[in-house]
């Protein structure tokens, strides 16, 4: 780490730290929701399962877009894949279509 700092790192520094101060001051914490839980008249001992519920739904979300973007990649191959032989097979058999060659 640097010994001397610029005043605009130091600036940089300070606005920084301001915003993770406000950051964590402004998320709730434990005990503010299982307090809300309660005034909602929820069960506050179910919070470990929502968090772990909530945990696999945004996994699966996760998974799910990733899954689509390979299946999209592999399509996307395939259809190169297809385009070029049928190119490259047309190509080939042009010469022994054209009734030209067949005069020599």
């Amino acid at each position: 780490m640097q010994n001397h700092l610029t005043s605009e790192q130091i600036s940089q520094i300070v606005t920084e730290v301001e915003r993770l101060s406000q950051g964590t001051q402004n998320e709730p914490d434990v005990g503010q929701l299982e307090q809300v839980l309660h005034k909602l008249n929820l069960p506050p001992d179910l919070l470990d399962e929502a968090f772990t519920q909530l945990y696999r739904r945004q996994v699966k979300a996760k998974t799910q877009k990733r899954n689509r973007f390979i299946l999209i990649g592999v399509a996307v191959v395939l259809i190169g894949a297809i385009a070029t032989s049928v190119l490259l097979l047309q190509k080939s058999q042009k010469p022994a279509n054209n009734p030209t060659s067949q005069l020599n």
